[in-house]
């Protein structure tokens, strides 16, 4: 059995917007203290991060404090690429918040324009994560984005992740916890055990 970890990184330091591939970073002490109640309360052998700052850097400042964790960087787990939206914000959006709306009514059928579909985003995501569940022994931390997450939730509970409740109602907060568990010699089972929990409230559980 290995537990892994998702961790959402934290409330980005930019105007409120759909942010992708957009490169936009955390407050640093925002990073200390989502790196403080991760150590406080989880234990792991390695971690997984994707490239884009926001993730990254609080994955090296956990290993930094923890120099025997290794530390995979993955590409493909980086959030959805929302295209000519891509991380412009809502309120400059214009004429393409009628494009933003479509988008969130069926992702599926009204993809952004010079953006990732969704069928291209779940499969790239799904790719990793099988391979990722197939070869982990050991308790992992996967620090990456909400739209990872949801789509990996959506794998493993067989829901539909064309359905765009999916990505509207299900809560993935900021600096928050998914914690599934599998068992790699059963064919990568997965059970999910928690969804969203936050990080500050279990840290706050913890010094009780």
């Amino acid at each position: 059995m290995a537990n892994i970890y998702l961790i959402r990184h934290g409330k980005v330091s930019g105007a409120p917007a759909l942010y992708g591939h957009t490169d936009v970073p955390v407050d640093r002490h925002i990073q200390c203290v989502l790196s403080e109640n991760v150590e406080a309360k989880f234990s792991f052998s390695r971690v997984v991060t994707s490239p884009l700052i926001r993730c990254s850097e609080l994955a090296h400042q956990i290993v930094e404090h923890n120099p025997e964790l290794s530390l995979h960087v993955e590409p493909a787990l980086m959030e959805m690429n929302f295209g000519d939206l891509d991380g412009v914000p809502f309120e400059k959006l214009g004429q393409l918040s009628d494009t933003l709306d479509a988008f969130s009514r069926s992702p599926i059928d009204s993809p952004l324009p010079n953006g990732e579909t969704l069928s291209g985003f779940y499969n790239r995501v799904i790719r990793v994560w099988q391979r990722l569940v197939q070869n982990t022994h050991e308790d992992t931390l996967l620090i990456t984005h909400g739209g990872v997450i949801r789509v990996i939730l959506a794998h493993t509970l067989k829901m539909n992740w064309q359905a765009p409740e999916l990505y509207q109602r299900l809560q993935i907060a900021n600096g928050s916890m998914t914690h599934l568990e599998t068992l790699p010699q059963f064919d990568g089972w997965v059970t999910v055990k928690s969804i969203g929990l936050s990080l500050t409230d279990i840290a706050a559980k913890v010094d009780d």
